[in-house]
C-alpha cells in the first residue's frame, strides 16, 4: 500500500500527525531539529521535513477519514491524481533520519547526471541520478511526488 500526501494548516503538521493516530490512522511526519534564535537564547526545536505535508497510509475506502484532524485541509494532487509516495522512499526519509553509527565511506569522482547505486550505510541498494554535489550535501529525487531533498552527509558510499 502507497501512501498519499495530506495537505495541513500552516503549522499543524505535527497535531495533525497526533490526532490521526488516536483515529488510528498510520502517519508519518517526518521532524528534523534546527537551531532558532532568540533575543535571549539559542535553541533547538523539533519542525516538520515538509511543511504542510503529512504521510498517510490507509485503504482507499477509507479515505475520508483523515478529515476528522483539524488541520487537515485536503490531498496533494500530483499529476491529476493523488500524490503517493512508495513505501521504499518513505523508508529512506526514515533511515536519513535515525543514521547508522560510525558508517566507513569512500569518495569517487562523480559527475552531474551520473547514475549511482549507494553501497553502503543508510541508503543500501539505493539507486539514483546525481543532481548536484556541492561540498558535503546530497540530493535525493522523490520522483514520485516532484520533490529533491537536500541532506548534509559525507557517509555513505556511492558509485
Amino acid at each position: 500500500m502507497d501512501w498519499h500526501l495530506v495537505y495541513t494548516k500552516t503549522k499543524w503538521e505535527i497535531k495533525v500527525a497526533e490526532k490521526l493516530k488516536k483515529h488510528g490512522i498510520e502517519c508519518y511526519c517526518p521532524t528534523v531539529f534546527k537551531e532558532r534564535k532568540w533575543r535571549d537564547r539559542n535553541t533547538k526545536i523539533d519542525v516538520p521535513l515538509f511543511q504542510h505535508y503529512v504521510f498517510v497510509r490507509l485503504k482507499e475506502k477509507d479515505r475520508n477519514l483523515v478529515f476528522l484532524s483539524p488541520g487537515v485541509v485536503r490531498y496533494l494532487y500530483w499529476l491529476d491524481t493523488y500524490a503517493m509516495m512508495k513505501n521504499s522512499e518513505i523508508e529512506i526519509i526514515r533511515s536519513w533520519l535515525n543514521p547508522v553509527e560510525n558508517p566507513k565511506a569512500t569518495l569517487e569522482v562523480l559527475n552531474i547526471e551520473d547514475a549511482v547505486e549507494i553501497k553502503k550505510s543508510t541508503f543500501t541498494n539505493q539507486k539514483a541520478n546525481l543532481k548536484d554535489i556541492p561540498n558535503t550535501q546530497c540530493e535525493l529525487v522523490l520522483e514520485s511526488i516532484g520533490y529533491v531533498l537536500r541532506i548534509s552527509n559525507k557517509q555513505d558510499q556511492i558509485t
